[in-house]
């Protein structure tokens, strides 16, 4: 399958508060795949694809009144079988977590593995080894709240896809 090459979508890499500037999360493609990716607060719109063992994307932490971000993350152009990477900015704090829920077990993201790491020593990371659906870091069910991380929103973390 060829994939269709798009340009790397990217925020401006710092934005304004009153509290300082934001950070944000880089994600980088380096699965055998490329990958569609959904940044979906009120809607969805068009996928960026992320070109398999190449692709990036960076977005700034954004605030929503009512709730967070969640960036969809698929091998196809569709949301059947996702990974999540989920944020919510509250000022001075951006809560973030990992989603396995809606991801079928042979998801080329369990057979490849993934990492999330910060630039700000004090967050926690993530590393899910290639073929582990259990990874005990991420949420497998809707109540595993222990996997919600909070890091200071300057903080810029980095999803690694395939390890």
């Amino acid at each position: 399958m060829s994939w269709p090459q798009q340009p790397t979508s990217s925020a401006l890499p710092w934005a304004s508060s009153s509290d300082g500037p934001l950070g944000g999360v880089h994600i980088f493609n380096h699965l055998r795949n490329g990958v569609y990716l959904w940044s979906v607060g009120d809607t969805s719109g068009q996928p960026t694809v992320l070109p398999a063992y190449e692709g990036r994307y960076f977005e700034s932490w954004k605030a929503r009144e009512n709730g967070g971000i969640s960036i969809k993350l698929a091998t196809e152009d569709s949301q059947a079988s996702i990974l999540q990477f989920e944020y919510t900015l509250s000022i001075p704090t951006v809560y973030w977590d990992v989603s396995y829920i809606d991801m079928d077990v042979g998801s080329e993201f369990v057979k490849q593995g993934i990492r999330v790491t910060a630039d700000d020593p004090t967050c926690r990371t993530i590393t899910c080894p290639a073929g582990n659906f259990d990874c005990d870091s991420v949420y497998l069910e809707p109540d595993d709240d222990f996997a919600t991380r909070g890091c200071p929103m300057q903080t810029t973390l980095t999803l690694t896809l395939g390890l």
